[in-house]
Order: structure tokens, then sequence, then C-alpha cells
């Protein structure tokens, strides 16, 4: 792990807006008696990429549902299959319950 303090959470967070990147940085710097060290990728292909390296302890994956982003379900189901042992926490504003049984059948560690 490069640059990193071995006694920090490693996060990945991955998703294509980068301001929810900088939002969760702000909130985990406000807990007290943890360090955390967050990585961004801005899509599912970067992320996989970051991922293989298992440099992080938790991934944090934010699902868009929009069609024509390239954030679909499938691609959503294949990252969280592909993740190798990394805890995965799927993030959405999705209520969809369906999607929240697909998520956690795909591997995910939460939803």
């Amino acid at each position: 792990m490069t640059d990193m303090d071995s006694n920090s959470i490693h996060i990945l967070l991955v998703g294509d807006d980068e301001e929810r990147l900088y939002a969760t940085r702000e909130l985990l710097a406000k807990i007290e008696g943890q360090a955390y060290h967050t990585d961004w990728a801005p899509d599912f292909d970067a992320g996989l990429k970051a991922a293989t390296a298992r440099e992080h302890d938790v991934l944090l994956v934010h699902y868009t549902p929009l069609i024509g982003d390239g954030n679909d379900l499938d691609s959503l189901r294949e990252f969280i299959s592909s993740r190798y042992p990394t805890p995965t926490i799927v993030l959405t504003a999705d209520s969809d319950t369906n999607l929240s049984l697909d998520t956690i059948r795909a591997g995910a560690t939460d939803y």
C-alpha cells in the first residue's frame, strides 16, 4: 500500500459523482478514534481495476439507476461478483426491494 497509513481503514468509493467522494471524506473525518483513507473510481471498470489490487478494506459502490449512464444493473452485478473477498456495500437512493435483493444475491455485503 503506497502512501497510506497502515492503521487507516482503506475505502474505495466507486461511482460517477465526485461530489460524493468529498462528502464521504468529510463524514469519515468526523469519526473520532479511527483514520480513513478514501480512493475514488469513477466507474465500475476503474473500480474493478482498483479492487483487484486488494489495497482496500471495504468498497462503497454508489448505484444510480439511470438509463444510458454506463451504470446499469448488469454492470453492478458483475462488479459485485468480481470484487474478490473485499466487503462491498451498495449505496443508492433507489428504494426498489428487488434491487436490494439482487445486490445481496450477487454478493454485496450490505445495501
